[in-house]
């Protein structure tokens, strides 16, 4: 819970300091990077987390690998945030700036599952139907998952669309098994 509302103050500070600063598509851009590098490089995640780490070295190793992508002002909040020992935090600041950045921009984001790799026109025809069904802009994520052997499952916020094959293979068997729980 402390680690939730740290993550989000922060989060809210860069928000805001980026508005002021008409900056805020370009700190987007640089919370978009910075969460990708560290989905990435589990290395650095570790780094960030490790609190045998002085963080005049762990600023310097941000620089070497930020500073020539981020602007100035995503930098210096970095390096903020690491002076004040709250890099353990970093990362889920950076995913919580994006969740604001949705909110304010009208954005959803949402995922779809499937058993086997979906084309882009596929994927671009299931962002069409998500907007369709929210009336909003929908940032679409893709992942396989061969466990729910054919269909999709489609997730946005707290709805949960399950289309699997699994999923029904499940809920046929739980009604031959108990017939009676399913009326």
């Amino acid at each position: 819970m402390a680690e939730s509302r740290v993550s989000s103050r922060y989060a809210k500070s860069l928000i805001d300091l980026a508005i002021e600063q008409n900056k805020l598509e370009e700190v987007n851009r640089d919370m978009i990077l910075f969460i990708d590098v560290c989905h990435q490089s589990q290395d650095l995640v570790k780094l960030f987390r490790n609190p045998v780490i002085d963080p005049a070295s762990k600023l310097s190793i941000v620089k070497k690998i930020f500073s020539s992508s981020i602007t100035p002002l995503t930098l210096l909040f970095i390096e903020t945030v690491i002076k004040k020992n709250r890099e353990f935090f970093i990362t889920d600041i950076a995913g919580e700036f994006r969740k604001a950045y949705n909110l304010i921009k009208g954005i959803l984001t949402a995922s779809v599952t499937t058993a086997v790799t979906i084309d882009d026109k596929l994927k671009s025809e299931i962002r069409l139907f998500i907007e369709q069904q929210t009336k909003k802009q929908v940032e679409l994520s893709a992942s396989i998952n061969p466990d729910i052997i054919g269909g999709l499952v489609i997730r946005m916020d707290d709805k949960l669309f399950d289309a699997s094959i699994a999923s029904k293979l499940a809920a046929i068997k739980k009604n031959l098994i108990n017939p009676h729980l399913s009326n």
